[in-house]
């Protein structure tokens, strides 16, 4: 049996159209499995710990890691401690944006 050209371009899109309705499913998937990730990872390293202080990046360690910017450190009382990324790569450091229980907004931005 012959397929004549007019029916390979009606089953490519077909076929065209389950791929990329299975193709968003899977990303939407992803993107589920990766926030429930990201967020358990936070969760089991974050939650419960107390601040035991605040500093800003030293002079010394920002030269170390090669960033432009210092910005704001949070020290928990386990001796582990956090601090804002320009990005993933970690890159340079960030600013951190927060608000308080009464709604006003905070800014800890990056020095130099």
């Amino acid at each position: 049996m012959q397929i004549a050209s007019g029916d390979l371009n009606m089953v490519r899109v077909i076929m065209e159209g389950i791929y990329n309705k299975r193709t968003r499913k899977n990303k939407i998937m992803d993107r589920e499995n990766i926030e429930l990730q990201w967020t358990s990872y936070a969760r089991t390293r974050l939650v419960g710990k107390k601040v035991k202080s605040v500093r800003y990046v030293t002079q010394e360690e920002q030269e170390h890691m090669g960033w432009y910017s210092r910005p704001l450190v949070i020290e928990f009382d386990d001796g582990s401690l956090i601090l804002p990324s320009r990005d993933d790569e970690g890159n340079d450091g960030g600013a951190l944006f927060g608000q308080s229980k009464d709604g006003k907004d905070w800014t800890f931005p990056v020095i130099s």
